[in-house]
């Protein structure tokens, strides 16, 4: 095999030295929709403000911008940030040849109305909501063990027929059961419900947690009786603040006090979670969560040994003060004060915390903490947090506007020798890409979507169900990999265990392993030319045309002579596809 071998190492360092160097820039975002309504400036002028308030501020400090990104690169970049997956051949061959000056504008519209998008942004705010230990272990174990037990029981008892390797109708053909919270999110971004109308869903959810999702952020916390990790979850999600610190005394660095956080507790004080008796005649041992108010709960403030601590009243961190009456419906009350338009917080940190999830960091950084320094462009917070807010915190409008912004469309990449303090400079006022690792699901279905498995599962059926244990199991243990961290969306920074998976792991070898039937490799085989499957490849797995260096590379690893034979050619192929899938341009975002 040439992967073990000085020849495939080789492969690898030379592709790895170009693997960022990314073809030269084209042209900037051209035409934009006009969407405005109500006497509303459409997002294309909302932009273009964005971009004069950053332009002006780039040149009072002495800052040149990067070149406008290729379309390769918006191409690459958009697909992930929004869709969460790198985009296919076809839209990648279609947009680089399209001569249209709007297409990236169309392209954004497209994206920000796909079903990638609203699971990609149900996803960034599930993480921080609840963390992905709780998302894909916690509350997705068991149903994801559930499938693949019933996708074991059709393989071997009759839904699989050893013949023509079918499938029982009714055989789960899914990467097995979303996390109920990351469903219902999903279904509010489909239906581009107001985000302020959505928080207040999530703050008062009560009832069944399997017939209302809402319910899994408070059981997340509630379930132990922990009004004070409602309060500070709550706070560093929907107002970016982290208020926690003051829970066993007053902040160190900020005015917050123990009573200001316990203020916000009481709000929490009679969430809690029991078990229901399970359905008469149902095999359950247990029954399922429920989510609901004990009207006379108390909570205390904490107080020395032999103490009885005071009371702790609902009170909001903007000073107002609900009454402590068994017939308020405390939540409620947190939710309307939460998300009022005249909360200084709600909008601001919301539009912080999106605007981090298209250049990796937010205008104030870190995104649960706008105390901790002043904004990066002030004048553009402002500016989304005003028009946020009158657009009645529409959040797909708030996207369509960042996407459509030069800052967005900027390259990552760089002159020749240029000096590292200049592209640091740079990417800290916003005016350069940052190039940011793929998060574990980017990855994971980024590595299948190159590599044609999708497609696999839908020609056969027996490799369809192989297919879909493998997912199951593997996405399961990408996430583990990658860790669990429930105050960011992504992990950004890779490990050592991380790139091993990657390399070594079942994922990247099954997905680019040649068989018959395969429809990827059987269109390479039927390919005239090495150049031809050089590009298809290289448009697959990196979303951009070879280079000359690249192509010359490719070129001798396809023509040496172990790789003439029908098995020689399908390896060298195969390694090819290793190489790229394992460059440190696949594993970013750039």
């Amino acid at each position: 095999m040439l992967r073990g071998s000085s020849r495939l190492l080789s492969l690898v360092a030379a592709l790895g030295a170009v693997s960022l160097a990314v073809p030269g820039a084209q042209a900037g975002p051209g035409g934009r929709p006009a969407t405005g309504g109500d006497g509303q400036a459409s997002t294309a002028d909302l932009a273009a403000r964005i971009d004069a308030l950053m332009e002006a501020a780039w040149a009072e400090a002495r800052v040149a911008p990067a070149a406008p990104a290729s379309d390769a690169e918006f191409l690459r970049r958009l697909h992930l940030d929004a869709t969460g997956v790198i985009p296919d051949e076809d839209t990648v061959r279609a947009f680089l040849a399209s001569p249209a000056p709007d297409k990236r504008a169309r392209l954004v519209r497209d994206a920000l109305a796909s079903d990638g998008f609203n699971r990609t942004m149900a996803l960034r705010w599930a993480y921080p909501l609840v963390g992905r230990q709780f998302l894909f272990t916690t509350l997705g174990a068991k149903q994801m063990e559930q499938a693949a037990a019933r996708l074991q029981e059709a393989m071997q008892g009759g839904g699989m027929s050893p013949m023509d390797g079918g499938m029982a109708d009714d055989a789960p053909t899914s990467d097995g059961p979303v996390p109920p919270l990351v469903e219902w999110l999903e279904g509010r971004l489909r239906e581009n419900t107001p985000w302020d109308a959505v928080v207040r869903e999530l703050l008062t959810a009560e009832g069944s947690a399997s017939e209302n999702p809402a319910t899994h952020w408070a059981l997340r916390y509630a379930r132990n009786g922990k009004a004070e990790e409602l309060a500070g979850s709550a706070v560093r999600v929907f107002q970016g603040l982290q208020i926690q610190c003051a829970q066993c005394h007053d902040h160190p660095y900020t005015d917050w006090t123990q009573h200001d956080f316990y203020g916000v507790a009481a709000f929490f004080s009679r969430t809690a979670v029991r078990r229901d008796p399970p359905p008469e005649g149902s095999n359950k041992k247990q029954g399922p969560f429920v989510v609901h108010e004990r009207p006379n709960r108390q909570l205390r403030i904490p107080a020395p040994p032999g103490e009885t601590g005071r009371l702790a009243l609902p009170r909001f961190l903007t000073g107002e003060v609900v009454g402590p009456g068994n017939g308020v419906d405390r939540r409620a009350e947190l939710a309307k004060l939460m998300t009022s338009p005249a909360n200084p917080y709600f909008a601001k940190a919301t539009v912080n915390r999106v605007w981090s999830f298209f250049f990796g960091r937010g205008l104030i950084d870190p995104v649960d903490d706008l105390e901790a320094q002043d904004a990066r462009h002030p004048a553009v917070l402002d500016l989304l947090v005003a028009d946020f807010k009158r657009s009645g915190h529409d959040l797909r409008r708030l996207c369509e506007a960042i996407l459509l912004t030069r800052a967005y469309g900027l390259s990552s990449g760089g002159a020749d020798g240029e000096a590292a303090e200049v592209r640091e400079a740079q990417v800290a006022a916003f005016a350069r890409a940052p190039l940011r690792s793929l998060s574990a699901e980017q990855l994971f279905y980024s590595v299948l979507a190159a590599t044609g498995a999708e497609d696999v599962r839908t020609q056969d059926r027996r490799q369809r169900a192989r297919l879909e244990r493998t997912k199951l199991t593997l996405l399961r243990k990408f996430v583990q990999t990658f860790g669990d961290d429930e105050g960011q969306e992504v992990v950004d920074e890779g490990t050592i265990p991380q790139a091993l998976l990657l390399l070594n792991g079942p994922l990247t070898n099954d997905a680019i392993r040649p068989r018959p039937g395969h429809p990827v490799y059987d269109r390479l085989f039927r390919m005239k030319s090495n150049d031809e499957r050089i590009e298809t490849i290289y448009l697959r797995t990196l979303g951009r045309m070879p280079a000359p260096a690249e192509r010359a590379v490719l070129r001798e690893a396809l023509a040496a002579p172990e790789a003439r034979t029908a098995a020689g050619q399908a390896q060298a192929l195969s390694d090819v596809y290793w190489a790229l899938l394992n460059s440190s341009e696949f594993a970013f975002n750039h």
